[in-house]
């Protein structure tokens, strides 16, 4: 069931088409759970390790992975904590321990991703490694109490007691998600010196146009499902991630208040676990009104079995339906499709050898942000970004042909004129004037249809003199 939402739901289609990391992040993440899942439910002790290595690697792949990194580190505390460590927990740590070197460095070395990290204030490697021993010293203190914890635990009346509390916690927290713009107004932060509406206040009602309120709905009945039945850690593996990380991102989301692109921060961790609850919830309705859940036998006999089957089936065909009418067009849409005929084009300029591009600078978009890195990584060319200051062209362009001996260099400005540059002679070698398709971008609603965008730029070549 969570399969049929994840297929149909826009974002997921939308960022599986997309080129970017989200999806990719989400694999990662989603097999780490079920390689824990099957830890869990048969020993095995190869599927832990395996679990360790895709967390590892989803922090390689994307900076905000460092807080999967420090719920790992939780579940080594609470095992340690609970006297319940084995095997398994060991497969679990050295499978992390083999990558997390590499992912670390990935993070924090500015011969990396250093620079992106310190913009997006992932905490630095001394802070998030005095967090991860903090955890497990405090597992090591608790270990003392431990047993009395599982008893305390293992009490039917407690688990019902903490479980009313999470799923009472979770309501009041979406529920104050939809009234934030009410209770608190707008959302104002100071991005790169400049105090700008972040549009934070407003995330559950903007992913409610993506996962609808019947479907947030659905994933608080499943957190209660799993939270006030007998506790399983097989069950507690799909909600207790969430628990953590939606509440983080649905705070703050730190990221381009454009839509589609700021539904990425949701897309690895947070969709696929909402809709694996709320697939859970509407399973388990077709399940008991066919009377294969024996515990609900007696409280469904009679018509009322009828009055679930119906309404599951309803809710099924309601999501499905709208979850279709909004990801449909995309499944056609191919963003920026010809991108790569212009990049051919733009390397054909080299005439067969491997060429030099260096690509006016401008803070947002533009033709660098498109070609820039097609060029460099699917044609073979050397692709570089000019200074953003003017003066400094001409010496940054004298250093690419002395670096470069040779090779032709190219410099690609779209729209505006070239200023002057001392010491340097141009010459139109092609100009590029088409259309691509791109989806439409929103801040204030769902985006609907593609649209069309120009593009405009003129190819020179430079030759110093």
């Amino acid at each position: 069931m969570a399969g049929l939402l994840l297929s149909t739901n826009m974002l997921e289609v939308w960022h599986a088409k997309y080129p970017s990391s989200e999806i990719s992040a989400q694999m990662l993440f989603v097999g780490a759970l079920l390689a824990l899942v099957l830890a869990l439910a048969t020993g095995w002790r190869a599927a832990a390790g395996a679990a360790g290595v895709l967390v590892g690697v989803g922090f390689l792949t994307r900076a905000d992975g460092f807080l999967l990194i420090l719920m790992a580190a939780a579940c080594l505390a609470t095992i340690i904590a609970l006297r319940r460590w084995d095997t398994r927990a060991t497969w679990f740590a050295v499978g992390l321990a083999a990558v997390l070197p590499h992912a670390c460095w990935q993070a924090y070395s500015y011969q990396a991703a250093g620079n992106y990290s310190a913009l997006n204030s992932v905490p630095s490697l001394p802070k998030l490694a005095a967090a991860c021993v903090a955890l497990l010293v405090v597992g090591f203190v608790l270990r003392f109490i431990g047993p009395r914890i599982v008893r305390l635990l293992g009490g039917r009346g407690v688990q019902r007691g903490v479980g009313y509390a999470v799923t009472g916690l979770a309501a009041l927290l979406l529920l104050l998600g939809y009234l934030r713009p009410s209770l608190f107004g707008q959302s104002f932060r100071v991005i790169y010196g400049v105090n700008q509406r972040t549009w934070d206040e407003q995330t559950l009602n903007r992913l409610s146009w993506f996962v609808s309120t019947p479907g947030f709905l659905l994933m608080l009945a499943g957190i209660a499902v799993v939270a006030l039945r007998r506790w399983g850690g097989a069950l507690w593996i799909l909600t207790a991630p969430l628990l953590a990380i939606f509440p983080v991102y649905g705070y703050q989301a730190r990221n381009s208040v454009r839509l589609m692109w700021w539904s990425r921060r949701f897309v690895p961790t947070v969709l696929p676990l909402v809709l694996m609850l709320a697939g859970m919830v509407l399973g388990l309705a077709l399940l008991a009104a066919a009377g294969r859940v024996a515990g609900w036998r007696g409280l469904l006999a009679g018509r009322r079995v009828w009055v679930l089957r119906v309404a599951s089936l309803l809710s099924i065909a309601g999501l499905l339906a709208f979850y279709l009418n909004e990801s449909w067009p995309l499944r056609k849409h191919q963003e920026w499709g010809g991108s790569f005929a212009i990049t051919a084009r733009i390397a054909s300029n080299a005439a067969g050898k491997q060429g030099v591009f260096l690509w006016r600078n401008i803070p947002v978009g533009g033709e660098a942000s498109l070609f820039g890195a097609a060029i460099w990584l699917e044609r073979g060319q050397v692709s570089a970004m000019l200074p953003t200051d003017p003066r400094q062209i001409s010496s940054y362009l004298r250093s690419f042909a002395k670096g470069f001996p040779d090779q032709p260099v190219f410099i690609i400005w779209d729209g505006q004129r070239v200023p002057n540059l001392p010491g340097v002679t141009l010459t139109a070698a092609d100009r590029v004037l088409t259309s691509l398709p791109a989806w439409r971008q929103s801040v204030d609603h769902r985006p609907k249809g593609p649209q069309t965008v120009p593009i405009s730029f003129v190819v020179y070549r430079a030759e110093a003199t």
